[in-house]
């Protein structure tokens, strides 16, 4: 079993006791997955937080490419200069996150060495996710650590948080990951491949250049940080979507949870639109309904492994 757990850490995790909740609910999963015994049969977890975007840690060159020295108007610089929708100049520093990719590679699981994902430069009201991504792995003590870490804040680009749910547990980025974490061939026999999506719902953030782009929705910043481009893309919700279309077409399947989901049409056809089987989406109200769907969907892929 390969699982990515894609995990939503925007600003709005913050309210009340929501993340929190997600902790436990994320402990859970990791603690039913991951068996002591796997001299047979593996389990394997990744860890994909996401927010304004998603942090590649020390993956991000192999990802992205190399960054270049100094400052520049053009993508992959240190140092991008750029004007945003009002004519005013700005210069923002390349981080350690990534953004969508663009182009014929945007929804496919494509090598980066083929098709480079975009770069992130950040607005210092709007930072780079904290949390850097977890790769697939069986060592319940790293994945623990990872999910202690968590910390929300920003705004959401639930479409990246998609993307590398996918690339987690696609052979084609074998070469970006450490031999221990190299996701194994599709089509299997005895493999199986789940993502878990997980978000309380407003996907609001679409980039341009690597900057939020100037027509991403309400709760992406403000405007005067943003570039004076439009999404290549288009949205982060119909993105996401069609990447959820592409991971269930390689062989992916995928169950959403949403939690304390908002009340928009767009959040809710998402989650049931990724989802696998009308079965593989839930929709939790409150922590303890966190819980019980993650150790649900937990108990109900262990079950593939009992039955071999």
């Amino acid at each position: 079993i390969e699982m990515s757990m894609i995990l939503d850490m925007s600003g709005s995790m913050n309210e009340g006791t929501k993340l929190p909740d997600l902790k436990l609910a994320a402990q859970d999963l990791v603690d039913i997955i991951v068996w002591n015994n796997q001299t047979q049969y593996t389990s394997k977890v990744a860890l994909i937080p996401y927010a304004t975007a998603v942090n590649a840690g020390t993956y991000a060159n192999a990802a992205r490419g190399n960054p270049i020295l100094g400052s520049c108007k053009t993508l992959g610089c240190l140092l991008q200069q750029f004007l945003n929708p009002y004519g005013t100049r700005l210069q923002y520093s390349l981080s350690s996150c990534v953004t969508e990719r663009t182009g014929a590679h945007a929804y496919k699981d494509t090598d980066p060495t083929t098709a480079p994902v975009g770069p992130n430069y950040p607005s210092l009201n709007n930072p780079c996710t904290s949390e850097p991504v977890t790769p697939l792995t069986n060592n319940k003590d790293t994945l623990t650590k990872g999910i202690k870490a968590l910390k929300a804040g920003g705004s959401t680009a639930g479409q990246v948080g998609v993307a590398w749910g996918w690339y987690a547990l696609s052979p084609k980025w074998s070469d970006v990951w450490p031999a221990a974490s190299r996701p194994t061939e599709y089509g299997l026999p005895n493999v199986r491949k789940i993502a878990v999506l997980m978000t309380d719902g407003e996907y609001n953030s679409s980039y341009c250049k690597g900057v939020i782009s100037q027509d991403s929705s309400n709760g992406s910043g403000s405007i005067l940080d943003k570039i004076n481009c439009n999404a290549p893309n288009g949205g982060a919700y119909d993105q996401s979507e069609k990447l959820c279309a592409a991971m269930k077409q390689s062989g992916v399947t995928i169950y959403t949870v949403g939690f304390n989901l908002i009340s928009n049409v767009e959040a809710v056809n998402l989650m049931n639109h990724c989802a696998s089987t009308p079965n593989s989406f839930y929709n939790a109200a409150n922590g303890e309904q966190l819980r019980q769907a993650f150790r649900d969907i937990a108990l109900k892929v262990s079950k593939l492994y009992l039955t071999q």
